[in-house]
This record gives structure tokens, sequence and C-alpha cells, in this order.
């Protein structure tokens, strides 16, 4: 689960404010929400963190083909999210947008709880082996074997 979960068009809940901002506030990169705003000096638009970061390890230019460019925090777009209300999916809680990243981080009990239950689903079972097999024309597979139970 990732923080845009939790923060996103979906789970805006003052509609009327976010649809006065919403083109101030969209990230050109993933097009959600933008989550801890960064600008480029150069051209002015603002993305994600996360999806700039990503950005600089396969490009050195800014996604609008700014050449050397310098990114840094948008309060100003921080000050726009900041006036949105979120409610959260897991638990119903209704914060705003600083409030709801706290909540995602420091963890909703709710999706705790969900999470758990699926990771714990997701384990692969005691008895069974992990090996490879050799399939009918010569080529190795991995597959589980259950062991047999005496």
């Amino acid at each position: 689960m990732e923080i845009e979960d939790y923060i996103n068009e979906k789970t805006v809940i003052n509609d009327k404010n976010y649809n006065k901002v919403k083109d101030l506030i969209i990230c050109l990169i993933c097009q959600n929400i933008i989550i801890d705003p960064l600008m480029c000096m150069i051209c002015k638009n603002t993305f994600c963190k996360k999806c700039i970061n990503q950005w600089i390890k396969r490009s050195p230019k800014c996604p609008i083909k700014c050449k050397n460019p310098n990114y840094q925090e948008s309060t100003k777009k921080t000050e726009i999210l900041s006036k949105l209300k979120f409610k959260c999916n897991f638990c119903n809680n209704i914060s705003e947008y600083n409030a709801m990243k706290n909540h995602f981080f420091s963890g909703c009990e709710n999706f705790k709880n969900i999470k758990n239950s699926l990771e714990e689903k997701e384990k692969p079972k005691k008895d069974k082996k992990f090996q490879k097999i050799e399939n009918k024309k010569g080529i190795l597979e991995s597959k589980y074997r259950i062991k047999s139970k005496k």
C-alpha cells in the first residue's frame, strides 16, 4: 500500500475546494495529487518528490525538458494542499493533507490489521517444499512439491 492510496482524488472530501485547485496540485508525471511537492525552478512546474526522484535516475532533464533543473520544495503548493481534507479508506479518519500523510506513515490500525491478514494468507504453507523439477522437454521448472504426510 502506498501513500497515493490515502491521498488521491477519490479520498478528497471537500470537492468544491478540490475542483478550484485541481489543476494546480496534480503531478505532471503520475497525474495524481502531488505528494511532497517539488518545483523545477526553471519552468515552475511541480512534481511529487517520489516521481521526480525516479525521473532524475533516468534523465538529467526536467520532464518539461529544462536543462540543468534545480528542484526545491514548493511551500505554495503545500499550502494549497493543506486546505484539502481526505478520508482514510480503512478507518474513515478525516484529516487535512499533512495529518493524512502522518496517518499513513504512523500506520492506520485498521490498515495494519488488513495488511497483516493478507500477509498471513500469502505465506506458503509449511508442509510444502520448493524444488526444481525437469519437465517433459528437459527444461527445469520451479514448483512446489507437497510433502507427503505420514
